[in-house]
């Protein structure tokens, strides 16, 4: 990023919050059946580079769980009201007129900042 930004904290404890939430929802999802509802397996082919395919056999599906489900709508909602949050903050409207693109994409990589290295003590 070329332009730096003196996000407050409370915004960017927002946008690590929502990250910590987006993560903890992808790793959720990988340990969930394939669809929502039983359904009967399916084997296709799946096309390949150079006109080759390969076969793909998806098991039966067993379902969500009602755990499960619950689980999933709690994580949809906390990412949506945290989405609302962000959006909403009162922070944004003091940017001037066409650096908000600019400051929504340098908040998404809030996570990338590097702590200051602490100097070496000798002792």
């Amino acid at each position: 990023m070329s332009t730096s930004y003196s996000f407050p904290d409370d915004l960017r404890a927002l946008q690590l919050e929502i990250l910590r939430v987006r993560a903890a929802y992808e790793e959720h999802c990988r340990t969930l059946p394939w669809s929502v509802d039983p359904m009967i397996g399916v084997t296709y082919e799946r096309p390949l580079a150079g006109g080759r395919t390969e076969p793909v056999i998806d098991p039966d599906s067993p379902g969500f769980t009602p755990e499960q489900i619950e689980a999933d709508r709690t994580f949809r909602s906390k990412i949506v009201a945290l989405t609302v949050a962000i959006y909403a903050h009162p922070w944004w409207a003091e940017l001037p007129m066409g650096k908000g693109v600019g400051a929504r994409t340098a908040l998404k990589h809030v996570d990338d900042e590097q702590p200051a290295a602490e100097p070496a003590s000798s002792d």
